[in-house]
This record gives C-alpha cells, structure tokens and sequence, in this order.
C-alpha cells in the first residue's frame, strides 16, 4: 500500500494508522490460513484414523483450532469496524470544519459590507 503524505500533519497519521490495520488483517488473515490448512491436514488424519482414543484427540484438536479461526475472525471484523468508525469521525470532523470555516467567512462578509 502507497502511503500519502498529506500537508496536514494529522493526516499523516491517519494513514499510518490504515497501513496498520491493513498489516494487522493480513497477519490475521495468514494465520487463519495456516490454521485452515491444519484443519484440513487433521481431518485426514482423522479420517485414516481407526483409533477411538486418537480419533476423540484429533476431534478434540480440531475444534480448538475452528474456535481459534472464529476468534482471529471476530478480530478482523473488529478492526474493520475501527477502522469504519475512524473513517466516519474524520469525515463528521472535516464537515464540522468546513461549517465553522463558511460561518467565519460569512461573518467576514457581513463586517466587510458595514
């Protein structure tokens, strides 16, 4: 991801903090798929498998790591909905902004008028 540097220093951060988030899902993300594929290696073990001791520990196993996908899940959904909630409060802050900036011009106008 290119990062844009803007002439307003907050900016800056903004988009470090997207970059990050970013970083963060694709972490996420890499572990989820590593964990999928343990999944899938387990399931054929299970599978191959005609011991009932061994099968109720390969069980056992594989619902730990679908409960730890689940989890990594719910994390990249929580990022997504920070970073959502951040994006929203930048937009209501320029907006807030832009309305103190046209109250100031319009005051402006009217003492240039007098």
């Amino acid at each position: 991801m290119v990062s844009i540097v803007a002439s307003n220093g907050g900016s800056n951060h903004r988009v470090n903090d997207s970059v990050g988030a970013q970083g963060q899902i694709n972490s996420l993300l890499k572990q989820i798929k590593m964990l999928l594929k343990k999944i899938g290696q387990l399931q054929k073990e299970l599978s191959d498998s005609n011991n009932p001791a061994d099968r109720m520990r390969i069980i056992k196993e594989i619902i730990d790591l679908e409960r730890t996908v689940q989890l990594l899940q719910e994390q990249i959904a929580q990022i997504e909905h920070n970073e959502q909630q951040r994006a929203k409060n930048r937009i209501e802050a320029h907006a807030d902004m832009l309305k103190e900036t046209h109250k100031k011009s319009i005051g402006k106008m009217g003492k240039d008028n007098d």
